[in-house]
């Protein structure tokens, strides 16, 4: 036998088995539930420094107070032109000057291979919608049917493509999101005003 074993016998020697049969006991003990109306609910109540007519208008100016702030916080995520933004997306026409957002990229600085990416809104002229007879260049520069309801877009430094602009993308953030060209608009609207 090991040492360890022989302690443990020389330990349970002096021990005898106990009389009483086990009882099973709960470990935790069921408190009766605070109803609004026990005694004890009473008593809290009164000795509350609070009255219920001061936490409620407390409550609802924390409300007011939480719904202001995130507001705000909404406010500042946007740019002004967002918040200037109709609520809906418009009907997408020939014609509409649009702005969007856009993956760009550039040297940190003028020596180095490292490069700096960022979003910018580009302006874009909508100049086609397609109806499934016009065609256009797949990445391998085949000639594909461009999906209906896509739009042809010409922006501003010449470039164009082949885009779809979807409604839940309208004043969103993601890449190929797509807002109204508001300052474009107005430039429009004044020149047909004095014209």
């Amino acid at each position: 036998m090991t040492e360890g074993l022989q302690g443990i016998i020389v330990a349970e020697q002096g021990r005898v088995r106990p009389q009483e049969i086990p009882v099973r006991a709960s470990r935790s003990v069921l408190l009766s539930p605070l109803g609004t109306l026990s005694s004890l609910a009473e008593k809290l109540q009164m000795e509350s420094v609070w009255t219920s007519e001061q936490l409620r208008s407390d409550r609802t100016a924390h409300e007011t107070e939480r719904t202001a702030d995130a507001e705000k916080r909404e406010r500042e995520r946007h740019d002004s032109h967002a918040l200037d933004q109709p609520e809906d997306a418009p009907k997408i026409i020939v014609g509409l000057k649009i702005k969007v957002l856009t993956s760009m990229q550039e040297p940190v600085n003028e020596d180095s291979s490292e490069l700096r990416f960022y979003k910018q809104w580009l302006p874009a002229e909508v100049s086609e919608i397609a109806d499934g007879t016009q065609k256009r260049a797949n990445k391998a520069g085949n000639k594909i049917k461009a999906p209906v309801g896509s739009c042809f877009l010409v922006y501003d430094d010449g470039l164009t493509e082949w885009t779809r602009l979807r409604e839940d993308q309208f004043n969103t953030m993601p890449i190929g999101s797509w807002r109204l060209d508001l300052g474009e608009m107005e430039r429009d609207a004044g020149a047909a005003s004095s014209g």
